[in-house]
């Protein structure tokens, strides 16, 4: 008999050591879950306030500025090219002052803050690599600078970059993502 008894004391102590062990397992598992989970929602928090948001703000506040640059002085033109080859993209000494002023007042700093957000927040790019419409889009922008030199000292035989800002491809670079995560946080 007291082999029964060692049993019936033993099967309640093992009973607890499992329910406490798996009782561990279950809070420590959850507790991962919940950091993974804590953690993921942390990041797209700041991919969307310090990277996407402002990228896509700042791309359509551009895009907008153009359209209104467009329809207000070059309404009957194709709105891909201000300049271009052929008489049709012949223009004035007023309207090569006024490409100008709009680059070095309003394009060319919003692309200034395209720049600040690229380089400033590359942790916080979603892609493995670094997408080719930004790193064309640094590229433009560096090149402006040389060219805003160039007016600076009086010299305006040229009057734009060598590089095409490429507005179409970072949008369909940005936004995607942007709305990708968007939906991902509310999810979280």
């Amino acid at each position: 008999m007291d082999g029964i008894s060692d049993l019936s004391i033993s099967l309640p102590i093992a009973g607890s050591v499992v329910v406490a062990l798996g009782g561990w397992l279950f809070t420590y598992f959850h507790g991962r879950k919940v950091v993974s989970h804590a953690a993921k929602l942390e990041r797209i928090n700041r991919q969307l306030s310090q990277f996407y948001g402002p990228l896509y703000a700042t791309l359509k506040a551009g895009d907008a500025a153009w359209a209104a640059f467009w329809q207000e002085y070059r309404p009957a033109h194709r709105r891909n090219a201000y300049f271009g080859p052929g008489p049709e993209y012949a223009l004035s000494e007023d309207e090569l002052l006024r490409w100008r002023h709009w680059m070095k007042y309003v394009f060319h700093p919003n692309n200034l803050k395209i720049e600040q957000l690229i380089v400033s927040h590359m942790d916080l790019v979603e892609e493995n690599e670094l997408p080719e419409a930004y790193t064309d889009a640094l590229a433009h922008i560096a090149v402006y600078r040389a060219v805003l030199a160039q007016w600076e000292d009086g010299n305006f035989a040229e009057h734009t970059s060598i590089i095409n800002f490429p507005a179409r491809q970072l949008m369909e670079t940005v936004e995607p993502t942007f709305r990708t995560l968007l939906k991902e946080q509310k999810k979280l």
